[in-house]
C-alpha cells in the first residue's frame, strides 16, 4: 500500500505533539513588597553571578499612589527574597543588569518635580547589596525614558525615548562613563514617532531595536532595528512594515554574525509574536589592515555572559597565535585558536560547555611580540 507524503506529514505531526511535554513550573512566588500591597510589580529580570536573580520594577511602600518608587528585588535560586531596595519617589524600573564589579545598574524613569508631568532619564548603579552608589537624572527636552541598559567595557549605553519641543517623539541613545556622566546623546528618528527598545554591545558598536513610523492615535509603528559605531553613529537599519501596529522588543547579534529580532505584529488589538533573522549586513567600517597599527586583544562582549561569548582581537602583522580560556585558579579550559595569523581583526565565539559553573574566567592572547590578559564573566 503506498502511503502519500501527505499523510505521513500528518502523522509525525501527531506523533510528536502527543510525546512533548510541557515543562512543570518548578516554583512560583507572589511577593507584597507594599504595607498595603497596592502595586508592585516587576518588569525585569536577570540572573546574577550566585545564580539567584535580580529584578526591577516599581511599588509604592508608602500607600500613597503618587509615590510609586523604582524598585530593585534580589532572590536566590528559589525565588526567595534576599533583599529588596526603593529608591525616589515617582520613579520606575525598567531594566537592571549586574556589572562587573558585581553590583547592578537600573534604568527607568523619573518625574523630578511632583507638579510636572515630564519625566527623565533615571540610571542608578548599586553595590552588590542595592545600596546606592551614585544616581543620576539625565534630562534635556520635554520627555526621556530609558527603558534598556548595557554595560561596556568603559561605562554604559542606554536606549529608550525622547520627545523633542515641537517635535514628535524619537529613539533616544545614551551613552556613560563609568560613574554615569554622559558622553554623548544620540536621537534617531523621522517625521513620526520612534522609540529604541533594547541594544546589545559587540566589539564595533551597537545594536538596537525599537519601532519607527508611529502615529500612536493611528498607527502604533513598523518593526526597527538598526546598528551604529562605537560613538553612535548610525550604520545600517531595517524596517520591517508587517501590518498595521508593529514592534521590535528585543535583538541579538548571532554567532554568524547575523541578527535575530523579535516582537510583536497586530493589525489592532492583540497581535502574533514576531521573529525575524537578518543575514550578514556589511558596515561602512572596512577591516583596512593598513590601519592596524599594533596588537589589541579586546574585552569580551557580553560580559557577563550566559551562554556565549565573543572575543576580538587586531593584529598589524602576520602572526603566531593563541588564544586560551582560564579558570580563576589559572587551569586550561579551551583553546580557540592556535594557528599562524595574517593582519587583520578577529572575532572568536566561545560557548561555555553544559555544566559550567557562573564565576570569573580569563582569556589570554599570546603572539610573537605580544601577550594580554582580560577578565570575564560568565552567569548561568
Amino acid at each position: 500500500m503506498k502511503i502519500s507524503g501527505l499523510f505521513i506529514t500528518f502523522i509525525l505531526f501527531l506523533y510528536g505533539n502527543l510525546f512533548t511535554q510541557v515543562p512543570d513550573t518548578l516554583w512560583s512566588k507572589i511577593h507584597s513588597i507594599s504595607p498595603q500591597g497596592d502595586i508592585d510589580e516587576g518588569r525585569y529580570v536577570r540572573q546574577t553571578l550566585d545564580g539567584g536573580y535580580i529584578i526591577t520594577g516599581s511599588c509604592i511602600p508608602n500607600g500613597l499612589l503618587s509615590h510609586i518608587d523604582l524598585l530593585i528585588l534580589k532572590t536566590d535560586d528559589s525565588g526567595n527574597i534576599l533583599w529588596t531596595k526603593t529608591y525616589l519617589e515617582r520613579s520606575y524600573g525598567n531594566c537592571v543588569a549586574q556589572t562587573s564589579d558585581g553590583g547592578y545598574i537600573m534604568v527607568g524613569w523619573i518625574f523630578p518635580d511632583e507638579q510636572d508631568i515630564q519625566s527623565d532619564v533615571l540610571l542608578i548603579k548599586t553595590d552588590s547589596s542595592g545600596d546606592t552608589i551614585w544616581t543620576k537624572i539625565i534630562g534635556e527636552e520635554d520627555y526621556e525614558a530609558g527603558f534598556c541598559v548595557r554595560q561596556t567595557a568603559d561605562g554604559y549605553v542606554i536606549v529608550g525615548q525622547t520627545k523633542p519641543k515641537g517635535s514628535p517623539y524619537d529613539a533616544l541613545f545614551i551613552k556613560t562613563d563609568l560613574s554615569g556622566e554622559v558622553i554623548w546623546i544620540k536621537k534617531f528618528g523621522g517625521e513620526w514617532s520612534d522609540a529604541g527598545f533594547s541594544v546589545e554591545v559587540s566589539h564595533d558598536g551597537f545594536f538596537i531595536t525599537g519601532t519607527t513610523n508611529g502615529n500612536w492615535w493611528v498607527h502604533a509603528g513598523d518593526m526597527w532595528a538598526f546598528k551604529t559605531d562605537s560613538n553612535g553613529n548610525l550604520l545600517w537599519e531595517k524596517i520591517y512594515d508587517v501590518r498595521l501596529s508593529d514592534f521590535a522588543f528585543n535583538g541579538i547579534q548571532t554567532s554568524d554574525d547575523s541578527y535575530v529580532v523579535t516582537g510583536m505584529t497586530s493589525t489592532g488589538f492583540g497581535g502574533d509574536l514576531w521573529l525575524a533573522k537578518l543575514g550578514w549586513i556589511p558596515t561602512s567600517i572596512e577591516n583596512n589592515r593598513s590601519s592596524i597599527s599594533e596588537f589589541v586583544l579586546h574585552q569580551n562582549y557580553p560580559n557577563p555572559f550566559n551562554p556565549s561569548t565573543t572575543i576580538a582581537f587586531d593584529l598589524p602583522k602576520t602572526s603566531k597565535v593563541t588564544l586560551k580560556i582560564f579558570n580563576i585558579i589559572g587551569e586550561e579550559v579551551t583553546t580557540l585558536v592556535s594557528d599562524r595569523l595574517s593582519a587583520g581583526s578577529y572575532t572568536y565565539k566561545w560557548y561555555q560547555p553544559v555544566g559550567m559553573a557562573s564565576d570569573v574566567y580569563f582569556y589570554r592572547l599570546d603572539t610573537d611580540q605580544y601577550v594580554q590578559t582580560r577578565k570575564m564573566i560568565l552567569m548561568r
